[in-house]
């Protein structure tokens, strides 16, 4: 074996390299918990130091294969919150997940009605999660049930006030009712024109300001 085709043999893949390391930090984590929670196993159970970490890691790997997913439990770097990710997940790690996955598809193809079940759904084992609120009131909005859209909203910002696609959406559901107090006006007539010129103008007025 010549001393270059040695040289390439030892040299590991960047991707391996990579695995490994990732491996590596996820396990210096587990241990450095087993090292907090050991001594409260082993008087708990009454289990040795060596048996107690066994059965911590292992529910340690239970759990986070649970709450997000078995392909996530060795990774390090992940997002954090499976409603973060893209709507095209094949496998949702939760149930709740799974819901909202397909909701934002069928907002996506404008069924706003199928959109509000499958939140709605999603919302009963999470209802505080505020990426389910601000997308069910997303969808309520857009199905016409705006009144309804802004409770979700503020429940959205109030669990997480710093979220701009719910201060977005909630922009644009004010614009939305503001439209529709102008037709409403409208529909009354002589009786309504003077409140109606006044509200076109206050709309124009706050427009020209942006």
């Amino acid at each position: 074996m010549t001393k270059e085709s040695m040289i390439k043999t030892n040299q590991k893949s960047p991707k391996a390299k990579t695995d490994h390391s990732q491996k590596e930090e996820t396990l210096s984590r587990l241990y450095a918990l087993e090292g907090l929670m050991s001594p409260f196993w082993s008087l708990r159970l009454g289990y040795g130091e060596a048996s107690s970490r066994n059965i911590f890691i292992l529910l340690a790997v239970l759990l986070g294969a649970h709450l997000i997913g078995p392909r996530q439990v060795l990774a390090s770097g992940s997002r954090s919150s499976v409603f973060d990710q893209p709507a095209a997940v094949a496998a949702a790690p939760t149930p709740e997940a799974g819901l909202y996955h397909q909701g934002v598809a069928a907002t996506q193809q404008k069924d706003y009605t199928r959109a509000v079940d499958l939140f709605q759904q999603a919302l009963q084992t999470d209802s505080r999660n505020p990426d389910i609120l601000n997308m069910l009131a997303f969808s309520l909005r857009k199905s016409g049930h705006l009144d309804e859209a802004f409770d979700y909203y503020r429940q959205a910002l109030e669990i997480k006030p710093q979220f701009p696609e719910a201060r977005e959406y909630l922009g644009e559901a004010h614009l939305q009712a503001a439209l529709r107090e102008i037709e409403t006006l409208k529909s009354y007539g002589a009786s309504g024109r003077e409140d109606l010129e006044d509200l076109t103008k206050a709309f124009k007025s706050a427009a020209a300001s942006l």
